[in-house]
């Protein structure tokens, strides 16, 4: 099964349970460790969230020079970040 039949799926899924703003909370996430990990690149991300209302910001250095581990990702304004005061 390729990646994205697994998305379409999930995506079905997830918005006939949890609704639309809980799917595309859930879904961005997902997206972004998928960037993090190297499934996918940002664009494509964007390419299939941006239909919905969301997008993935281009802000993290992570993304934009397109490093495929994932602490490259979560330094302060990358795209896997979080405060610890949240």
């Amino acid at each position: 099964m390729d990646f994205e039949t697994i998305l379409v799926t999930l995506d079905s899924t997830l918005r006939e349970k949890l609704g639309t703003d809980q799917a595309n909370e859930f879904l961005v996430d997902f997206m972004k460790r998928s960037i993090a990990t190297g499934i996918i690149t940002i664009t494509v991300a964007n390419d299939y969230l941006i239909p919905y209302g969301c997008s993935i910001k281009q802000e993290c250095c992570g993304c934009k020079d397109n490093h495929l581990n994932q602490l490259a990702h979560m330094d302060p304004g990358g795209c896997l970040y979080e405060s610890e005061t949240e």
